[in-house]
């Protein structure tokens, strides 16, 4: 699964999946998505997708054993590009997710999977959350330990998970990869996640909530069947933006006989 927005059309990007049901209205822009310069792998005029909390997308799962279906000992990974208007302390918005759709026949709580933003204290951590056990409430959440800012600016997450391992997730934010916690339930070896026929919704979730629901920008969605690579995450995301973290000098500030070192 990989989405750029370029246009409605999507099937060329989706292999199995069906177009999207438009819930709400989301609004596919022709730019405003990340674009040249600041972001030198994008072109000057980059679209991209609205939300507003209110709207979202529904794809419907082809059936069983799906491409967006994942067992024990399988990887997953999810990455996208986002550009957050607001979301508050604690807060989880859905970036992409499947199941937990509260669509009527559905179980309400069927969580096979979702990348999320989570609000921190003004910083943005990404975080992954799955389901294992239908008969409890085996929800599984890890938290990235880097989040970005809440600028209004692009910026880049992703993570990557074998379901059934041992090992924790992997989160890259802006190209920096960064380490996390389980923060609900742990990694299970024993039970494998859910794996059912819910919809694969992009910005929102548990109904639209609003507090799950995605306000600000999204581009460049997708889904792998298996791990990403440092490498490949530093290729993908490359910025030029000054960023708040180095401080600027005026010219008027700059000593004249001098090199300044950050």
């Amino acid at each position: 699964f990989f989405w750029i927005f370029s246009r409605p059309d999507v099937q060329p990007f989706l292999g199995e999946l069906s177009p999207p049901a438009v819930m709400g209205q989301p609004e596919f822009l022709e730019s405003g998505g990340p674009e040249f310069p600041d972001y030198p792998l994008f072109p000057s005029a980059n679209p991209s997708l609205q939300l507003d909390g209110k709207s979202w997308l529904a794809f419907d799962d082809p059936g069983d054993q799906s491409p967006l279906d994942f067992a024990t000992g399988e990887a997953i990974a999810l990455e996208a590009w986002v550009l957050l208007e607001s979301i508050g302390d604690d807060q989880q918005m859905y970036v992409i997710g499947k199941g937990r759709t509260r669509n009527e026949g559905v179980p309400p709580e069927q969580q096979n999977y979702a990348l999320r933003i989570r609000g921190a204290g003004g910083l943005a951590p990404p975080s992954f959350l799955f389901r294992s056990n239908p008969e409890k409430a085996d929800f599984h959440r890890w938290t990235s330990d880097l989040g970005f800012e809440t600028d209004g600016q692009w910026h880049h997450v992703a993570i990557s998970f074998e379901f059934g391992s041992d090992q924790p997730p992997t989160a890259w934010v802006d190209g920096q990869r960064s380490g996390g916690s389980w923060d609900m339930g742990q990694s299970t070896v024993s039970e494998p996640p859910i794996a059912d026929n819910a919809q694969l919704w992009i910005g929102s979730s548990m109904g639209g909530h609003s507090g799950s629901s995605f306000r600000g920008r999204v581009d460049e969605i997708a889904i792998f069947r298996r791990q990403l690579t440092d490498r490949e995450i530093q290729e993908r995301f490359q910025c030029t933006r000054p960023t708040t973290s180095l401080a600027e000098l005026r010219n008027a500030e700059l000593p004249g006989d001098e090199v300044v070192f950050d």
